[in-house]
């Protein structure tokens, strides 16, 4: 399965970051210097989403990483990955114990 970003929770995230900045869609249009303010509706309605130059921005401007502003599907591969760390640290361990029980016998 391919990873995608969900457009409409991802409205919802910068809308719930720029009210609680108090920063309105038109502060949004000037910080950007678009024409009209048409996009940033579009953003937080979930029609689009905003380039990665105008996320990274975004994410300046209503001071939160870039993470914290896009929602999408990908928490289970993260979850493998660290699982697998997790086996892989209690091997390590395992074999330092064995290691160090040798030695001491010695």
């Amino acid at each position: 399965m391919v990873s995608q970003i969900d457009r409409a929770k991802t409205g919802n995230l910068i809308k719930d970051a720029m009210e609680d900045r108090g920063i309105t869609p038109k502060d949004v249009m000037e910080y950007f210097n678009f024409s009209n303010v048409q996009s940033v509706y579009h953003w937080i309605e979930g029609k689009s989403l905003p380039t990665l130059d105008n996320i990274y921005g975004l994410s300046d401007l209503l001071g939160v990483p870039v993470d914290k502003l896009l929602y999408g599907n990908r928490s289970a591969r993260y979850r493998f990955q660290q699982d697998y760390c997790f086996e892989r640290l209690g091997i390590y361990y395992e074999s330092i114990l064995r290691y160090t029980s040798r030695t001491l016998v010695l």
